[in-house]
C-alpha cells in the first residue's frame, strides 16, 4: 500500500516511519481487519524504536515487530541483542527480498508522483492548455521535452491542437525566440 507522508516536513525517516506506522495501523483498526502476524521495519535501532512509539500510542503491543539493519544486515529486536544471520542464510535472503521489492514498491511510487508533478507543472502554466490538450500534446509527442522541441506544424499534427494553442505552447518554450520574430514567420 502507498502512502503519502501528510505530517513530516523534510527528511526524517524515523517520524516518517512512525507517522506511516501510525496511519496503517490506525486503519486496520478502523476497518477491523485483521493485524499483520510480523511487521519488518526497514532500519536499525532507531526505525524500529519510531514503529514502536507509534504503536504503543494506538495501545497495541500485540504485534510482533523487528527491523532489518541495511549495512551489517542485522535483524533487530525491540528487546535484546541484534541477530547477525549468515549472508548464506535463506531466513536472510527472504528477509533481504522483502526488504528490497518494499524499496522497489516505495521508489517507484515516488519517481511517478515526482514525474507527474513535473509534467503538470510545466504544461498546466500554459494558458489554454488545460487536461485534454495536455493528454493530447502527450500522447501525440510522447515527452515534455519532445513537445519544447516540437515546430508549431508538429504541434498541431502530432499533438491534435488548434492552431492558437499550438503557438501559445511554442511561445512557452521559445520565449527569447518570440521576441525577434513573428509566429507567423516561422
Amino acid at each position: 500500500r502507498h502512502f503519502k507522508i501528510k505530517t513530516v516536513v523534510g527528511r526524517n525517516d524515523f517520524a516518517m516511519i512512525g507517522e506511516l506506522v501510525s496511519r496503517w495501523f490506525s486503519d486496520l483498526v478502523e476497518e477491523g481487519k485483521e493485524f499483520p502476524d510480523l511487521v519488518l521495519i526497514d532500519g536499525g535501532a532507531g526505525q524500529l524504536s519510531a514503529a514502536l512509539h507509534a504503536l504503543e500510542a494506538l495501545n497495541i503491543s500485540d504485534v510482533p515487530v523487528i527491523g532489518l539493519a541495511k549495512r551489517l544486515e542485522q535483524v533487530v529486536f525491540p528487546v535484546g541483542p541484534m541477530l547477525s544471520i549468515p549472508r548464506s542464510s535463506p531466513s536472510l535472503r527472504l528477509l533481504q527480498r522483502v526488504r528490497d521489492e518494499a524499496h522497489r514498491f516505495a521508489v517507484t511510487f515516488q519517481r511517478e508522483r515526482r514525474k507527474k508533478r513535473v509534467i503538470q507543472s510545466e504544461l498546466d502554466t500554459i494558458a489554454g492548455v488545460g487536461p485534454a490538450r495536455r493528454r493530447a500534446l502527450l500522447a501525440g509527442l510522447g515527452s515534455i521535452e519532445a513537445i519544447a522541441q516540437a515546430p508549431i506544424d508538429d504541434l498541431r499534427e502530432k499533438g491534435g491542437v488548434n492552431k492558437k494553442t499550438a503557438e501559445t505552447v511554442w511561445r512557452h518554450f521559445h520565449p527569447q525566440e518570440t521576441d525577434s520574430v513573428s509566429v507567423n514567420q516561422l
